[in-house]
């Protein structure tokens, strides 16, 4: 008896531990940045829907971050962000002349030296990746960045290409909220499409 009592508290044990890990977990399921795999399959549970029918472009992003819409300025085209510890800027540009790693590589290198040159820190590149899926060339590159106040920033590009439209995402995470917010930026990102 003492024995089958005990089985079944550590089954509800079990079971109790479960359900704390499970409710403590994010409510997006993402398959990473540039995947195979429809974004539409990933979960974005009460995230809304930005559609930019001048840009040509929609995305998902988390319903508790606030969005500010560029209205007519041609190149930024909107602003999203949870608080001033992390954000992306969506801009618009065109490429008529170079192939899509070319271009990649010259805007990244001016997005280098204009955030070293602005504030006078230093700026690392960790990781780049390209990919051509379904007409659309993509790019993801991430940076450490410090700044001259000691000020650690995590910054992501996230560029694509369809025909001669470019659509970026500048992002900036503060370093300390770097595991909290890499994984949402990625699902916003997940949930790009062009639209025309």
């Amino acid at each position: 008896m003492k024995k089958a009592l005990l089985i079944l508290f550590l089954i509800i044990l079990i079971i109790i531990v479960f359900k704390l890990i499970v409710k403590d977990k994010t409510n997006i399921e993402p398959d990473g940045f540039m995947s195979n795999e429809n974004s539409a399959e990933v979960a974005y549970k009460n995230w809304k829907m930005y559609t930019d029918s001048k840009g040509g472009y929609k995305l998902k992003y988390p319903s508790n971050w606030m969005l500010e819409d560029g209205g007519d300025n041609e190149m930024i085209r909107a602003n999203i962000a949870k608080d001033t510890s992390v954000g992306l800027q969506i801009r618009m540009l065109e490429n008529k002349n170079l192939d899509f790693d070319d271009f990649a590589e010259q805007y990244l290198l001016k997005f280098e030296n204009e955030m070293t040159t602005h504030w006078n820190g230093s700026i690392r590149q960790v990781s780049s990746r390209s990919s051509f899926i379904s007409d659309v060339y993509s790019n993801r590159t991430a940076f450490e960045f410090s700044r001259t106040d000691s000020e650690r920033w995590y910054l992501i590009e996230y560029i694509w290409q369809k025909d001669e439209k470019i659509i970026t995402f500048q992002c900036g995470i503060m370093y300390e909220k770097l595991i909290k917010f890499e994984l949402i930026l990625d699902s916003i990102a997940d949930s790009f499409e062009f639209t025309d």
